[in-house]
């Protein structure tokens, strides 16, 4: 399809209006804890939570620091002395004992923070003495997976553009398993391929797949 793919990558700003926000975080933008602690296999949006909630902070007038800790470990992060949040990523790259120097910097800086890895970290951080609410981000359901494919559908072309086939539907949920980076590249190879703004179908999804499964098996892939 000619013009412009609704699935190329968004700003924080621009996915704001249709991100769907998790109850727990929402409890944390509110004030109900010092940390949120989020874990989620690869794929499932824990990376777009802290970006959301950076630029949420920044809308509030607050100052949000963030940091990916590297392989390997020994993240340095700098806590200026105006920062009231700081987004720590892939924090299972620490020791245990490293998450604690760590948040016990982010502590004396007066910060609530949010973690984002792989694996839990629950004692590490009550050893901080925060109070902490712990978020799993699953793979979704054949529903939320549709209202997050045709959103952005919707977002690029308008609330009346067509979206998913009941069958390309069910389709998308066995060949993304559910997670959201896998459904945004499927939706990726679907609108380079259509002919045409029209009803995604069963075969424009498994066409896509299997185009996204050749381009990772060779090492790239269109997104």
């Amino acid at each position: 399809m000619t013009g412009h793919n609704p699935f190329e990558g968004l700003s924080p700003a621009s996915l704001a209006p249709i991100y769907e926000w998790p109850g727990e975080a929402l409890r944390f933008v509110e004030g109900e804890f010092d940390c949120l602690h989020v874990v989620g296999d690869c794929g499932m949006g824990k990376t777009t939570l802290l970006r959301q909630l950076e630029l949420r902070a920044a809308e509030a007038g607050g100052c949000s620091v963030y940091g990916c800790v590297p392989v390997g470990g020994g993240l340095e992060l700098e806590l200026p002395a105006a920062a009231s949040l700081a987004l720590i990523d892939e924090t299972d790259r620490l020791s245990g004992e490293g998450l604690i120097r760590l948040l016990g910097r982010v502590r004396e800086a007066r910060c609530r923070c949010v973690l984002a890895g792989h694996r839990r970290q629950l004692r590490a951080i009550r050893q901080a003495r925060l109070t902490v609410a712990y978020l799993r981000l699953r793979p979704l359901p054949g529903p939320a997976l549709q209202t997050l494919f045709e959103s952005r559908i919707a977002l690029a072309y308008g609330p009346d553009a067509p979206g998913l086939t009941i069958d390309a539907a069910r389709a998308l949920l066995r060949a993304s398993r559910g997670n959201i980076e896998r459904c945004l590249q499927i939706g990726y190879e679907v609108f380079e391929d259509l002919d045409g703004l029209r009803e995604v179908t069963a075969a424009d999804v498994g066409m896509a797949a299997a185009s996204l499964d050749r381009a990772l098996a060779t090492g790239g892939a269109s997104r």
